[in-house]
């Protein structure tokens, strides 16, 4: 059973946090980052990133990678498939996993 839970990110330390957790890569720009968890704090979390200049950010959900015209999004979900996945590339977990250099797993219940 999955318990429901609010999530509240403060920006300005996330900023700071993901700031100093990402400094020493010398080009964020040519990271690939996948997020497993495309609910409100991984949807937060994608949108940060690429605010701070991250290019190729991929979200998956329970059903693979959020892509545009994708069945079953939610509404902050389809507007997160407009500013990810840059590649367009579709498949499950696995297949977003290739070569990519971050990963995070942002759950609240097992996919």
């Amino acid at each position: 059973k999955c318990e429901g839970t609010e999530i509240v990110f403060n920006d300005k330390k996330t900023e700071e946090m993901s700031h100093s957790a990402l400094k020493p890569l010398k080009d964020i720009s040519k990271v690939k980052c996948v997020i497993s968890g495309a609910g409100a704090a991984g949807i937060s979390i994608a949108k940060h990133f690429i605010k701070i200049g991250m290019k190729n950010v991929i979200s998956c959900d329970k059903c693979g990678i959020i892509c545009e015209g994708m069945g079953g999004l939610t509404k902050p979900q389809e507007k997160l498939a407009k500013i990810t996945n840059p590649e367009h590339i579709k498949g499950t977990l696995a297949d977003a996993m290739k070569d990519a250099d971050i990963f995070l797993e942002i759950l609240l219940c097992s996919i």
